[in-house]
């Protein structure tokens, strides 16, 4: 998990880009009225989601990072949980897991063991909405690759390697200069898996999900073999046709070409 370092700079080595996740939320769940953000980090996506008009929890496993969404999301339940342990208050119609939540799980049971709570804790017709990195993004990508970036008195190297198929490590080093001149640094690793598409399509169907869709995360197009990232919505099983709202629950878009 993300230590003080990593969630004190989440937000600026680099800023993630929730325009493309706000987008595919919009289409893939338009009439979700209440979501809770696994793993939600330093709350970004929460206070989004909250500022459109959402009810809003969420969870993540790292101290440092509730700290944070808490401190963003003054008043809103943010609770010291992860993938095997997170409860919403109330069953939501919009569950997310964004930014390699899913690609940090221990291990492939792990994550077909997340998808299960997650059918299990939405509302029936909810939607489920995660991204993963590709196992192809591993496989071509992560040869030793280095990215470094630059704040005052900070530097944060992140590198990346290989470890097998689909499996690699990332490593982040914070470099920080104190008070008097002297730089101190610290490391954190962590390891990432990734699934093929095949199998997140049987997994999300035993979990009790249909309607899967995956897009690029960046282009929301339809994936292909350039696609290191998908966004991936699949709703829950549905008792009743309508929405938490009474209206009828509409289907995942599925025209993802048009962008």
């Amino acid at each position: 998990m993300f230590g003080a370092s990593a969630a004190a700079l989440y937000d600026r080595c680099p800023a993630p880009d929730y325009g493309p996740v706000l987008s595919y939320i919009r289409r893939a769940a338009p009439d979700a009225e209440r979501a809770f953000d696994m793993g939600c980090g330093t709350g970004t996506l929460m206070r989004l989601l909250s500022d459109r008009g959402m009810q809003v929890e969420g969870c993540d496993p790292s101290a440092a990072m509730v700290r944070a969404a808490r401190e963003k999301n003054p008043g809103t339940r943010v609770s010291r949980a992860g993938s095997s342990d997170f409860s919403p208050r109330e069953r939501p119609d919009l569950l997310t897991a964004t930014f390699d939540v899913v690609n940090h799980l221990p291990s492939i049971r792990a994550i077909a063991a997340f998808l299960r709570r997650a059918g299990r804790a939405l509302r029936p017709g909810g939607v489920l909405v995660f991204d993963s990195v590709t196992p192809d993004d591993i496989n071509r990508n992560w040869h030793h690759y280095v990215e470094v970036d630059r704040l005052p008195g900070t530097v944060l190297i992140r590198s990346g390697r290989r470890l097998g198929p689909g499996r690699g490590t990332l490593t982040y080093e914070f470099f920080r200069q104190r008070a008097d001149g002297a730089w101190e640094s610290e490391v954190e690793r962590h390891q990432l898996r990734a699934a093929t598409k095949a199998w997140y399509a049987a997994a999300l169907r035993t979990a009790g999900f249909r309607e899967v869709c995956f897009v690029d995360a960046n282009t929301l197009r339809a994936p292909d073999w350039r696609t290191v990232r998908w966004l991936v919505a699949a709703r829950s099983a549905v008792v009743s046709r309508r929405g938490p709202t009474g209206r009828k629950a509409r289907p995942i878009r599925r025209d993802a070409r048009k962008g």
